[in-house]
């Protein structure tokens, strides 16, 4: 996962890509375009509690979209998007 790892290396400055754009599926994507989605699971459950206490997710789009995924309970992958 790419914010996960990204989180992890956050203090490292010749690891960090501050240019980088996001090229995923947001939350809000799932009912936009009413894409085939999974239900969390344990393990997606304690990663969105992870996020939420991260300073860098307390701003929007970030927080908006955690808390929609909290809400929603349902991820969907990018190949989702070839349905």
């Amino acid at each position: 996962m790419l914010i996960y790892g990204s989180v992890l290396a956050a203090h490292v400055k010749e690891l960090t890509v501050p240019d980088a754009y996001w090229a995923g599926l947001w939350a809000t994507d799932v009912t936009k375009y009413k894409l085939p989605a999974m239900r969390f699971n344990d393990e997606d459950t304690r990663r969105i509690a992870e996020l939420e206490k991260y300073p860098r997710y307390a701003v929007d789009p970030w927080k908006r979209e955690i808390s929609y995924f909290k809400k929603l309970q349902r991820e969907a992958e990018v190949e989702a998007l070839s349905k």
